[in-house]
């Protein structure tokens, strides 16, 4: 069964700065991507070049994809701070040194992190792509993990 587990960042003042930036060109790229699907025009998907730099540009089109099969009568339009999904390929969890390693525009970051005791026992089956969502001046990381037994307390989907 899947289950979602957050954790809590705790970046240090240079690395909210590279989270910023990170999560506000992620959502520049993602609306340059709606604006052109809404006009009607086809685009080389310059995304990485343009704004992105390392980030993972197919899940850029992926997300822009997925709000068009949705609606696709309507423009999409995208908030600046809206939560980026990270492939998992780019992010690692080291649950007994209690960080992780995230890839911002500013290169790669090692970030502390805290979270519950049930939580720090689902990071074992991590899998899939874990979002990164900044709530206020929290940096939240929710992560996708496969579970045998529902405790109480849990919320599964």
């Amino acid at each position: 069964m899947k289950l979602l587990t957050m954790i809590h960042l705790l970046p240090t003042e240079s690395q909210t700065a590279a989270l910023d930036r990170t999560i506000v060109r992620v959502n520049e790229a993602s609306q340059y991507v709606s604006d052109v699907v809404w006009s009607g025009a086809t685009c080389r998907c310059d995304i990485k070049l343009k704004y992105a730099g390392g980030a993972d540009g197919v899940r850029v089109i992926a997300r822009v994809a997925d709000l068009y099969k949705l609606n696709p009568h309507t423009p999409h339009l995208i908030s600046l701070y809206a939560g980026i999904t990270y492939d998992s390929r780019i992010i690692s969890i080291l649950p007994k040194k209690s960080t992780v390693s995230i890839w911002t525009l500013d290169g790669r970051q090692t970030v502390r992190f805290v979270a519950s005791a049930r939580s720090y026992e689902l990071l074992e089956s991590f899998f899939g792509d874990p979002d990164l969502v900044k709530s206020g001046d929290h940096y939240i990381l929710s992560l996708p993990c496969l579970v045998e037994n529902i405790l109480p307390g849990d919320i599964w989907f």
